[in-house]
């Protein structure tokens, strides 16, 4: 669970490296996955689209917990917290791609779409067939 003051990984390529939570939308102390959390850019890459300081909303990807199970009753464990940057009038991604494994199962409705429409340039990359037409492979998606 992400709390405020939590360090994460930014797994988009808008330039962002690392963030620190400083608010969640829900009035709860706790963020889960799939939910709007407000980061401060802390460690960016050159030349990119965000800078160091700058406030954005993110959704929560990936939970650093022991086990989460999925609807085929796989475990699924993280190494890391991560989350992608939105741009700040909608729930739009503010890159073009997500780096790295997102779990489309665990995440409400709304932000499946974000997921889905962040993954499609980066389907290349890891040489796996359509996400539409490969439900079996969905435990983790590319």
């Amino acid at each position: 669970m992400i709390n405020i003051g939590t360090r994460i990984k930014v797994i988009d390529n808008s330039g962002a490296k690392f963030g620190r939570c400083i608010g969640i939308y829900k009035n709860q102390k706790f963020a889960k996955l799939g939910d709007i959390i407000l980061v401060t850019i802390k460690k960016v890459r050159p030349n990119k689209k965000v800078k160091k300081g700058e406030k954005h909303k993110a959704m929560v990807i990936r939970l650093k917990i022991p086990r989460v199970r999925n609807l085929n009753n796989h475990s699924i464990c993280c190494e890391t917290n991560a989350v992608v940057l939105l741009k700040k009038d909608s729930f739009d991604l503010l890159g073009t791609r997500i780096l790295g494994p997102a779990f489309r199962e665990l995440l409400p409705p709304k932000s499946k779409k974000v997921i889905i429409g962040g993954t499609r340039a980066s389907k290349k990359q890891f040489n796996m067939p359509s996400y539409k037409k490969v439900l079996a492979l969905s435990s983790y998606i590319i």
